[in-house]
């Protein structure tokens, strides 16, 4: 962080000695990991499904799949970096940055995705992912987590965001496309300045501001 990101203001309380009021600008980057390697594969049944989003959430990213330098530079000038327990996700955060620290939470990974229980119907395996993400949206949760359960869940990161935030300034979140858009919301609404919706692209970043106030003697 710059050193001008904290800007000191005299204050006079009404009784006593001046006080140093000072403005500080936190920062959350919302990033989305890079593009995953795992295959579309055909001819899979609702069941077969479950089995194919297990292998999902344990592969990785593609080698030919590079953030920008002004990504990484980005990345590797925030003060925390955290990202989620799913491989690609922790991938992506060391590809951004090799050298840095981070944490992972299994509270930041994405909104899970559910499957059924019948094998009559065969489909591929990114045209299960848009129907049962459909399915789920309407309430359908079988072998997932429920849109309430997801909602709540992504409050708790939030608040962890933030938290991260107040005590360092600046948080970097290598994360997933439907947990950064509920993210992003649970942002705004709470007064932090950015996009709406967050870039959906890999690799691609979305930045959040607010500014908070601290006195000092």
């Amino acid at each position: 962080m710059k050193a001008n990101s904290v800007l000191p203001i005299a204050f006079r309380p009404r009784h006593g000695q001046p006080s140093l009021l000072r403005i500080k600008e936190m920062r959350i980057v919302l990033l989305r990991h890079g593009a995953h390697e795992i295959a579309n594969r055909q001819g899979l049944s609702a069941a077969e499904f479950g089995t194919w989003i297990d292998a999902f959430n344990q592969a990785g990213i593609r080698s030919r799949s590079i953030p920008t330098r002004s990504t990484a530079n980005l990345a590797v000038s925030c003060q925390t970096k955290v990202c989620s327990n799913l491989r690609r996700s922790i991938d992506s955060m060391k590809r951004l940055c090799p050298q840095g620290d981070f944490t992972v939470y299994g509270l930041l990974r994405e909104f899970e995705l559910p499957h059924g229980n019948w094998k009559w119907l065969q489909l591929g395996a990114f045209t299960w992912c848009v129907i049962f993400r459909l399915l789920w949206f309407l309430g359908y949760s079988y072998g997932a987590e429920s849109v309430s359960q997801a909602k709540c869940r992504a409050r708790h990161a939030t608040r962890l965001l933030t938290d991260e935030a107040v005590e360092n300034q600046s948080v970097l979140f290598v994360g997933h496309y439907f947990i950064n858009r509920q993210i992003a919301q649970n942002l705004i609404h709470s007064g932090w300045v950015g996009p709406a919706k967050p870039k959906r692209g890999h690799w691609e970043i979305s930045i959040y501001k607010k500014r908070a106030c601290t006195r000092s003697a």
